[in-house]
């Protein structure tokens, strides 16, 4: 089965020579693939101007990590019955220089699309099991705390020694961490094998954003989840 995305870019509308017509037509196209492929679009011009702050984007996220610029927001966990905190869930955040908090809807699918959320998801791990050392060294009650991962992480053959290394040079016991993950992450035999090994190691695997793709209970028991 094959499908087809198009970007359409008219002469001598936009522009009068090949070269520019090409061009147009291309950041079109990417245009309907960031939206969902199968379409077609025809170029207008702040489509450009959002693919080159696109681009911007992606260069300054490249030295995100090096510069100390990503941030760890916590928010806890709470049980609504006994209003007790039972967790923590550690939330990623890219304090630019110059523009200020980058919301994680508009870093996150640039990080996944040029690969560089494997370094920053195993930044946001280390970071993530070092505050919970940290808490308990100050005497707050030691919680779990959750971290959310891609698949693209999901899929990195060195993701579970990534985790342990993570958790080793924190000093804190696995029980004390948890893997999220949303139910479209976890159809590959790799993935299943991945967190099957995982939870060997002593970590909780938790399932986030259920309901929204497969939406069967069955298919849960199927699946190595807390």
């Amino acid at each position: 089965h094959s499908g087809v995305s198009i970007g359409i870019a008219l002469a001598p509308f936009h522009a009068d020579n090949r070269a520019q017509l090409t061009s147009y037509a291309d950041i079109a196209l990417n245009a309907v693939k960031q939206t969902g492929r199968g379409k077609w679009e025809m170029f207008e011009p702040e489509m450009d101007a959002q693919l080159h702050e696109r681009h911007t984007l992606a260069r300054d996220l490249r030295h995100a990590v090096g510069r100390g610029e990503l941030r760890l927001f916590v928010q806890p966990l709470v049980d609504i019955a006994s209003e007790a905190m039972t967790g923590y869930e550690a939330l990623l955040r890219w304090q630019h220089p110059t523009r200020g908090l980058v919301p994680p809807d508009i870093f996150i699918p640039i990080a996944e699309e040029t690969g560089l959320i494997v370094p920053i998801g195993e930044w946001m791990l280390q970071t993530a099991c070092t505050q919970a050392r940290i808490w308990r060294e100050i005497g707050l009650p030691s919680l779990r705390m959750a971290v959310n991962v891609s698949a693209q992480q999901l899929e990195n053959p060195g993701f579970v020694d990534s985790v342990g290394a993570a958790l080793a040079e924190a000093g804190i016991r696995p029980q004390m961490l948890v893997i999220e993950l949303t139910e479209s992450m976890m159809q590959g035999e790799q993935a299943r094998g991945t967190l099957a090994r995982l939870r060997e190691n002593g970590i909780q695997i938790a399932i986030d954003d259920f309901g929204t793709g497969y939406s069967s209970l069955a298919y849960l028991k199927r699946l190595p989840l807390d």
